[in-house]
């Protein structure tokens, strides 16, 4: 197995389970209505929130990686679309796991030379650093998720 194919299974493993933490976005987001998704907890970001900016930074380096420039701005990692509905929530979901197949499939094709290769600019480091960069900031969000799950269903709402 590359290096490349052993990211792109982490990747896969942060949405489908078996990673190193036994936590998964799937598994955590499965149960969660589009209630949940919207509902504020004190002066945190709602999970549907945190959903779209996990995926955000997905979209910006994938866009990089494909040749593409550095299009993100600090303010629209946060800027999700509204969830009105259950059809908006999971038409949300299923376009993150579209995205996160997509990206897989990306990185899986890279070879070690690609891997070692700069992002963009010399301050970003390796593409290799980017890509874990990006795995363990969606296990730090997911982390906040399964907290704000567990606050709203008891009730913590502030």
């Amino acid at each position: 197995m590359t290096t490349a194919t052993h990211i792109a299974q982490h990747f896969r493993e942060f949405y489908k389970g078996k990673n190193w933490t036994w936590v998964w976005f799937e598994e955590v987001i499965q149960d969660i209505t589009w209630e949940e998704a919207n509902q504020k907890v004190g002066s945190f970001n709602t999970i549907a929130v945190l959903v779209y900016h996990m995926h955000y930074y997905m979209r910006v380096q994938m866009h990089v990686l494909n040749g593409g420039s550095m299009e993100g701005y600090d303010k629209d990692p946060f800027n999700a679309p509204a969830v009105r509905s259950a059809t908006d929530w999971e038409t949300m979901l299923a376009k993150v796991y579209a995205e996160g197949e997509a990206f897989a499939l990306m990185v899986e094709g890279f070879s070690t030379e690609r891997l070692e290769e700069t992002f963009l600019e010399k301050r970003y480091g390796s593409i290799y650093r980017n890509l874990h960069g990006n795995i363990e900031h969606m296990h730090y969000h997911l982390g906040l998720i399964v907290l704000l799950k567990k606050m709203i269903r008891e009730k913590v709402v502030g």
